[in-house]
């Protein structure tokens, strides 16, 4: 039983707590004995008694950039390979001010959807979802914004949109996923939004899709908050699933505040309707999941940011539909195989199919043949949506 959430979040390193160790540094059993926890079959309670974790662990690194898939986004460049875990178990200071910065950043959909338009980015206070196990009109928001086609248009005119690649071998030619179009193709692009293609360095290219931005002012910093996307129809947008981001918290001390703009860059996290049904079947949920039930997803990140490979995810309570995603960018799927090898180069994993209700996260791994947990939350899944959930990240120890 989980003690009520006052929407506390808290990532710190555990050394007491370490799993068992076993004679294979690299392969290492976890604790598996339950604990009083409902763990599944190959899951046992770690030594928290917080979550259930699969009974190895593996040697956990820093994803590198480039490799197979191309991954140039929240991944080291350096040669680094051990977790940054400096920042578990350091409080939070806040300067005095400024007491609210304009959040923005682009609108970043999900794997293969479509353009982000017609959709809402909402701001919420955590202390007024709690016990809210539907987001509806009646939860008050912080801040709203609504974006539109003209939007999009305009942020392509003003060249401050994205354009993301179709094709992976473009990714690794330029390292980037998906960088601001130039203007130096002499028109020769399908570049308008009815068009498949932009121009970038003097060539055409295949597009998967363009990301506009959205800007909302007020919004307070070192406090926890909670952003979500929704289509301008709700539950009931044929284009947009619903996303709630939690784990969010502005400091001005870290590298996305702009002091001299007033700004905090942080990308708002878009899923497409038919993700949120296709995604569920691959897991076995042949229609989709049931009306009423929610997921929660993200990825395991070390304290710079960066993405972590071979982290074991832990959750409870548990439901059978849990996966770590493949590697690629353009085409991101779970793959149940993966279960005894833990997060994949872009670090995604998912649980779909959870009643709504409070929910222990942790991320365990081998740093330097060490069991060492790596990030530990509390949070909550709603009906019919999608928990956003960075495990880690940088953020401060204890959210009250």
């Amino acid at each position: 039983m989980l003690r009520p959430l006052r929407w506390v979040w808290v990532a710190v390193l555990l050394g007491a707590f370490a799993l068992g160790c076993g004679d294979d540094q690299s392969v290492n059993d976890n604790n598996n004995t339950n604990q009083g926890l409902d763990c599944l079959s190959q899951f046992g309670a770690s030594n928290t008694n917080l979550t259930c974790v699969y009974n190895t662990l593996s040697e956990t690194t820093r994803t590198q950039c480039g490799g197979q898939n191309g991954i140039w986004e929240d991944c080291d460049d350096t040669g680094t390979t051990a977790p940054d875990l400096s920042c578990l178990g350091v409080p939070d200071n806040p300067p005095v001010n400024p007491p609210t910065v304009t959040l923005t950043g682009y609108l970043e959909v999900f794997s293969a959807g479509d353009e982000p338009m017609d959709l809402k980015v909402q701001v919420y206070d955590p202390a007024d979802l709690v016990g809210v196990t539907r987001i509806d009109a009646s939860v008050p928001t912080i801040a709203e914004v609504t974006i539109v086609v003209a939007d999009l248009e305009a942020d392509l005119a003003a060249g401050v949109a994205r354009a993301c690649f179709a094709e992976s071998d473009n990714i690794a030619e330029f390292s980037v996923e998906c960088p601001v179009p130039t203007t130096d193709c002499g028109g020769s692009c399908l570049d308008d939004l009815s068009g498949t293609d932009f121009c970038y360095n003097g060539s055409c290219y295949d597009r998967l899709r363009y990301e506009g931005r959205y800007e909302i002012p007020n919004i307070p910093t070192h406090q926890p908050l909670v952003m979500r996307t929704v289509g301008l129809d709700g539950y009931d947008d044929v284009s947009w699933g619903v996303m709630a981001q939690v784990n969010i918290y502005l400091r001005t001390t870290d590298t996305e505040y702009n002091e001299t703009e007033g700004t905090y860059e942080l990308n708002a996290n878009v899923i497409s309707r038919q993700d949120w049904l296709k995604i569920p079947q691959t897991m076995g949920l042949s229609g989709g999941m049931s009306s009423g039930f929610g997921a929660i997803a993200g990825e395991v990140h070390d304290c710079s940011g960066t993405r972590l490979l071979g982290a074991q995810v832990g959750l409870y309570p548990q439901s059978p539909y849990f996966a770590y995603f493949n590697g690629n960018p353009i085409d991101t799927v779970p793959l149940t195989a993966r279960l005894a090898s833990g997060t994949n180069s872009l670090s995604v994993y998912a649980e779909f199919e959870l009643p709504s209700g409070e929910m222990a996260v942790e991320a365990w791994g081998l740093v330097n043949g060490n069991p060492t947990l790596l990030g530990s939350h509390q949070t909550f899944v709603f009906q019919d949506s999608v928990t956003v959930l960075s495990i880690n990240d940088g953020k401060p120890t204890v959210f009250e």
